[in-house]
């Protein structure tokens, strides 16, 4: 589907609910070697890119969860998806010789609205209280306590630490740290939080699966130079079986620097 089928509705989400706070959107790099693998919290039903240098594939027939991206040199251009449940999310994409990563998990909050604008002005915040209230004050609760370290990870002045991983309810909330040791500022793009099973030197063995995050708290954009930040993420209550570990992966925002950590949970 090419944009101009779309652009007319798009513009209409744009004018109605998007005009009056407008957020950068992110940029993604492809190539031509390379997948670029999207992960979506809802399935995928309609997507474009606004020229031809980019391809973006996923399933048509049965509506899944997952998009390819790739591209060849040329001018940047940008992706526009909607999801089955209305979301939508636009973004920049450019040609790269190289990627930083290969995959992303997006959440809800990455999407930049609704395409059915009536649904939108009800705030996401308002449909979410309830939910965030379930967690906020046993997240603060665990912020003010003083953990022993249960990994910890450091690569280019930026230093990860997974504190604490707290088992309740249905739920399981860690507690993690990052560090800035160095002297720039590190915007997060992303902490992917990845279930791995088997080793990368055995490929054929080799499985990775994105663990979905359900709330954060205190989760900063921003971790300054020479500063530290804490915070929780909850996710679905998980056990881990024999030969898989919990990875978490930093990426930096405008900047190369990603930090990855690995921890056999018993």
């Amino acid at each position: 589907m090419r944009l101009k089928n779309i652009l007319f509705p798009f513009l209409g989400l744009a004018l109605s609910g998007c005009m009056s706070g407008q957020q950068p959107l992110d940029t993604l790099y492809a190539n031509k070697d390379n997948n670029l693998a999207l992960f979506f919290p809802s399935p995928i039903r309609q997507a474009v890119t606004g020229n031809d240098n980019f391809t973006f594939t996923y399933n048509r027939e049965l509506a899944g969860y997952l998009g390819l991206l790739q591209g060849i040199p040329g001018p940047a251009s940008d992706l526009l998806v909607i999801t089955t449940d209305g979301s939508v999310y636009a973004f920049v994409i450019a040609f790269s010789d190289t990627l930083v990563h290969t995959y992303r998990f997006l959440r809800k909050v990455d999407r930049i609205g609704n395409e059915r604008p009536d649904e939108e002005n009800v705030s996401v915040m308002e449909r979410t209280e309830g939910v965030d209230l379930r967690y906020a004050d046993y997240c603060r609760a665990l912020l003010q306590k003083e953990y022993r370290a249960m990994a910890t990870k450091q690569k280019r002045g930026i230093r990860l630490q997974l504190e604490g991983v707290i088992y309740d309810g249905g739920e399981v909330y860690m507690i993690i740290k990052i560090q800035n040791r160095s002297d720039i500022d590190f915007g997060m793009a992303y902490l992917d939080v990845v279930r791995v099973n088997g080793s990368q030197k055995r490929r054929a063995s080799f499985q990775e699966s994105g663990i979905h995050v359900r709330y954060t708290h205190d989760r900063p954009d921003m971790v300054r130079s020479h500063r530290s930040e804490r915070f929780v993420y909850v996710v679905p209550k998980f056990v881990m079986g024999d030969g898989e570990r919990l990875k978490l992966e930093l990426g930096e925002l405008h900047g190369s620097r990603k930090v990855v950590l690995t921890k056999k949970l018993r």
